[in-house]
């Protein structure tokens, strides 16, 4: 999938019940993350920071994790994380157990075949556009806050009118678009 690319129009299954994307996502920031498989302890550490930011920063978007799993595995598996780390997993995890999700966000020739999926996130504005994608190695974990502040960034620069400098984060100034950049608050 490439950047500017409309949301695949799919159908799901998750630990919510049925879902048509992206008509139910609407006119909202969302953040689509593919984790390798249920009960790795990557994919778990990424699920567990994802459910804590979520209550604090990420009220605002549409969170989904997709999984190469049954819905009963996910469920068994956001049970085990809440009896293991207490942490409530809030957002919506989509069961992707023949990879259908992920071969209409990954450029693959080949089935994934019960082998652990690929990891990454996509970011969507509110067009249902892609507005950024990273992929990951299955050894190391996402960082949670370079999540929310990617997209924060995409989302006040949206309209052109100014940039995120290098290392940008809340409080830091945005650069204004013009002849000679100038910082703007």
């Amino acid at each position: 999938m490439r950047l500017g690319s409309y949301f695949p129009k799919l159908k799901a299954t998750s630990t919510n019940g049925p879902i048509v994307f992206p008509h139910d996502i609407g006119a909202r920031w969302s953040v689509v993350m593919f984790h390798a498989q249920a009960f790795a302890p990557v994919c778990a550490s990424e699920i567990v920071a994802l459910s804590r930011l979520a209550k604090k920063q990420l009220k605002e978007l549409c969170v989904y994790s997709v999984i190469p799993e049954s819905v009963e595995t996910l469920s068994d598996w956001i049970a085990d994380i809440k009896t293991k780390t207490g942490v409530t997993v809030d957002h919506t995890c989509i069961a992707d157990p023949e990879s259908h999700f992920a071969s209409a966000f990954f450029e693959t020739s080949r089935p994934f075949d019960g082998r652990p999926g690929p990891r990454g996130h996509f970011i969507f504005d509110t067009t249902q556009r892609l507005a950024a994608k990273t992929q990951l190695p299955r050894q190391v974990g996402f960082s949670s806050e370079e999540l929310v502040r990617m997209t924060s960034a995409l989302a006040l620069t949206r309209h052109g009118e100014m940039v995120a400098p290098a290392n940008w984060n809340f409080g830091v100034p945005m650069l204004e678009i013009g002849r000679r950049p100038t910082l703007r608050a």
